[in-house]
């Protein structure tokens, strides 16, 4: 990866909920354009991860990390040192947003989502409330969303779940941020309108070359949108790559089982769904978590959780198949 591209840098980041690592140093690198899927079951940490990357950590949460930087316009910003009031005067809204799921559940029911949309480019811009009102509309119409001067008069409960959606992307997208965080923006939508907002952002993260990250559990939209993968399991990146390679040949015996279960054939199989990988609530065991059901296992993988091991395209996985020096994988550095 060419190291004048990157527009985002992650080292060492942990996030804990007391003594319990919810998140335990992840780290990658991601250029300009770059649309990185963000996979793994319930409760693998995607949602921890896309706001601690955001400097959003819930409330009771401590974050620490080595590196946490986005480029943009020929200047390096050191998320770690930016204080709440500089994150929310200067970050939050403009060059960082977020696209979440459940989006009504973020709008006040006794305004209209148009009073609701030009309050917020108020409150981040200079604008005057025609010019905000002008700027709410265009991108309403950006969004497609039918007859923008109507809908904008609406109140939250009026409009349908793939508009209200659509709404939450304009507000997003309004102040032409070059990151975006996305926390599974189409879950509990019809798969026609899931479609349809997918398409909707693939086409306007593409125009504006955002650096986006998209969590998701569906494999089908990582494939389909993303260029990058990451896998996470128990708040570790266990395999970081190209999308093409990855869905082409997984290393990770863990990702191998992710697509199983989600493009498996048959679900009557007795064997489907059943459940081959321990959690970290299993901490009498030690070593690698697929260490009872893979089937390249070695007698280190009992004994000790392995460590990352580097390609020279930018990829990584945590597997002892791979450690440097022992396999004809192509790996370079631990």
């Amino acid at each position: 990866m060419s190291e004048k591209n990157i527009s985002m840098h992650v080292e060492g980041l942990s996030v804990r909920l007391g003594e319990r690592y919810l998140l335990k140093e992840v780290g990658f690198k991601l250029n300009s354009g770059d649309v990185l899927g963000l996979i793994g079951e319930t409760g693998s940490g995607k949602t921890v991860l896309i706001d601690a990357i955001g400097r959003n950590t819930a409330s009771g949460l401590s974050m620490e990390a080595e590196k946490l930087d986005y480029m943009t316009d020929g200047q390096t910003i050191d998320m770690l040192k930016l204080k709440e009031d500089e994150l929310g005067d200067a970050i939050w809204g403009k060059k960082l947003t977020f696209i979440l799921s459940n989006a009504r559940s973020r709008f006040s029911p006794i305004m209209t989502v148009g009073e609701q949309f030009i309050n917020i480019l108020k409150s981040n811009t200079n604008m005057t409330s025609q010019e905000a009102e002008k700027k709410a509309r265009e991108m309403f119409s950006l969004v497609q969303m039918p007859d923008p001067a109507q809908n904008m008069r609406n109140y939250p409960h009026e409009l349908s779940g793939g508009m209200i959606q659509r709404v939450e992307i304009a507000i997003a997208l309004a102040m032409n941020p070059k990151f975006l965080l996305a926390d599974e923006p189409t879950m509990g939508l019809d798969v026609t309108v899931q479609r349809q907002i997918l398409d909707l952002m693939d086409g306007l993260f593409k125009k504006m070359d955002s650096t986006v990250i998209l969590a998701t559990r569906d494999l089908g939209i990582a494939a389909n949108y993303c260029n990058k993968i990451a896998v996470l399991h128990n708040g570790n990146i266990v395999e970081f790559g190209d999308v093409k390679s990855f869905f082409a040949n997984p290393r990770h015996p863990y990702s191998r089982y992710l697509l199983k279960i989600a493009f498996v054939a048959n679900d009557k199989d007795p064997k489907f769904g059943q459940k081959v990988y321990r959690s970290e609530k299993d901490t009498e065991k030690k070593g690698c978590f697929c260490s009872g059901s893979c089937e390249r296992i070695q007698e280190e993988c009992l004994k000790k959780i392995p460590d990352l091991c580097r390609f020279p395209d930018g990829s990584f996985v945590r597997c002892s198949q791979y450690e440097c020096g022992r396999d004809e994988h192509g790996c370079f550095e631990n």
